[in-house]
């Protein structure tokens, strides 16, 4: 396993962030780790499937299926990865073009790996959650407070949280779209008066 993962799994694993309660901690495992990438797909296909589970969803004209696999995962470079999980997601996407329809199909595989092992359906819960949060705040903090053009080198994240203080401000008082909010919060100061949570 490559050091910045192993490292990041024996501080949560051997409780190093709270001493008196061992963690657990589910990460996916990217294409630019490529030698575990590798290794987990070698496993995949060497190994049979312990558990399966699938989902339909239907969300902004589209429809997703994401199928889950389950496999056993113990392996000489880590003792503390005993679960390794594949989401196959399968998307349909319809796109309206003036009064034209058309369907894009994209499939994309990710891979996670966990070290503690749980029913899949819990896993798949586990897996979508983090993904809510990537889309409310990790996706928001790039396009609405341009986070990865950021140039800010002394001190970075005392500036990230204060875009994520904005974030949650803004999140509280009910608005929807952040990019319009903090146009709209700039051509008028007024707006942040009326703002709960701010003073």
């Amino acid at each position: 396993m490559l050091c910045i993962v192993r490292k990041k799994f024996r501080t949560i694993c051997e409780g190093n962030i709270n001493p008196k309660k061992q963690s657990h901690i589910l990460v996916q495992v990217k294409e630019n780790q490529k030698n575990l990438y590798k290794e987990c797909m070698r496993h995949a296909e060497k190994y049979k499937i312990v558990e399966e589970f699938d989902t339909q969803t239907y969300w902004r004209n589209r429809n997703e299926s994401r199928l889950y696999k389950k496999y056993e995962f113990t392996t000489h470079r880590s003792e503390f990865v005993t679960t390794l999980v594949i989401v196959e997601k399968h998307v349909d996407r319809i796109v309206y073009v003036r009064w034209e329809r058309t369907v894009k199909q994209t499939t994309e595989k990710s891979v996670y790996i966990s070290s503690i092992d749980l029913p899949l359906q819990r896993l798949a819960e586990v897996i979508r959650n983090h993904w809510w949060i990537e889309n409310k705040l990790h996706y928001v903090l790039d396009t609405s407070f341009w986070e990865d053009k950021s140039r800010i080198r002394t001190k970075p994240e005392y500036m990230s949280l204060i875009k994520c203080l904005a974030n949650n401000i803004m999140r509280l008082n009910w608005e929807k779209n952040i990019a319009n909010a903090r146009f709209r919060n700039g051509a008028n100061s007024d707006r942040l008066n009326k703002y709960k949570y701010l003073f």
